[in-house]
């Protein structure tokens, strides 16, 4: 059951790196959609080592477009909930690439466990806070086109 969530979570980031791609027309969001690739065939891998080489490729393209994700030039409110975003998906992407190393030097300490914790908890915060950004800035910006009447979907564009 482990493996089908971490594919199907792995498939959401190659739709949200496709969708970036899209909004923000910069073709390093390859980086995300690569992570996601790496992590489905990571998920769907025959041995645990051939999934630790997966992974750890897949942790490194996270950690590219975490990079990517700072030096992207936010220019719209609410930038710094972004940048708060930003800078838990980049802690997030060094745990796991910490993580990743050592498990394929063969560690399983149990501090391994609450460095994983710990990332996981950073990936959670990045998500709420992008997202909460996301809707507030959409709200606003659609409020300012036509005066709240008109739908979202209007309200999409290339940054």
């Amino acid at each position: 059951q482990y493996t089908w969530l971490y594919a199907a979570g792995a498939t959401c980031f190659v739709l949200v790196g496709l969708l970036d791609w899209m909004r923000y027309c910069d073709i390093f969001n390859v980086f995300m959609i690569l992570a996601g690739l790496a992590g489905v065939t990571s998920a769907m891998s025959d041995t645990s080592f051939e999934a630790d080489i997966w992974d750890c490729i897949s942790v490194h393209m996270y950690l590219l477009e975490a990079v990517n994700l700072l030096h992207r030039e936010h220019e719209y409110e609410g930038h710094p909930m972004f940048r708060l975003g930003d800078v838990c998906f980049l802690g997030g992407c060094i745990l796991d690439v910490m993580i990743s190393y050592f498990s394929l030097a063969g560690f399983d300490d149990i501090w391994l466990i609450y460095v994983g914790l710990t990332s996981a908890i950073l990936w959670v915060l990045c998500s709420l806070v992008d997202v909460s950004a996301e809707i507030y800035f959409l709200r606003k910006h659609t409020a300012e086109i036509d005066g709240g009447e008109g739908s979202v979907a209007s309200s999409i564009f290339c940054y």
